[in-house]
């Protein structure tokens, strides 16, 4: 219906997309109307393992082991609630005045923890810890300066 609505505005409106910008036109307001909005991205990158939403202030990743700063933006408070809403509602939970705090546990296993004021002074907070699909191995540990090289070998060789 959504895809349908898009081609039939574009054509309306003599508008040439490229497939590929069609695409992904379709999924940015999947993702605003029904999804995760500014985050969905984020949470399909597989790299990122945790989401922190500090309410208007700015939205942090960590990707690869390494914290930054992600180039996403909330529109309003309230925009930042209804993500939290989406997330949680599924899980038979909510957030509001009564209950301005949740933590949660998604299907994939991902943790959820969201607070709203007043519990929260500066707004609407939420993080995602996501989990890894797959075990990290030696040389990961190393590109991510969990360890050093040479120490990795003495664990390694003391392992075996």
């Amino acid at each position: 219906m959504l895809k349908a609505a898009l081609r039939d505005t574009l054509t309306a409106e003599r508008i040439v997309a490229p497939s590929i910008e069609l695409v992904e036109l379709e999924r940015f307001f999947d993702d605003r109307l029904f999804g995760l909005g500014p985050l969905a991205p984020l949470l399909r990158d597989e790299r990122v393992s945790e989401v922190m939403v500090n309410g208007l202030r700015g939205v942090w990743v960590e990707r690869e082991g390494r914290l930054e700063r992600a180039a996403v933006q909330f529109a309003s408070e309230d925009e930042i609630v209804l993500i939290i809403e989406r997330l949680v509602a599924p899980l038979g939970r909510r957030i509001d005045l009564a209950n301005p705090l949740v933590d949660a546990r998604l299907a994939d296993g991902s943790r959820v923890h969201a607070a709203i004021p007043p519990i929260s002074l500066a707004g609407p907070i939420l993080t995602i810890r996501r989990f890894t699909q797959r075990a990290l191995g030696p040389e990961d540990l190393v590109r991510l300066d969990t360890c050093d090289a040479a120490t990795m070998d003495v664990l390694v060789g003391a392992v075996r």
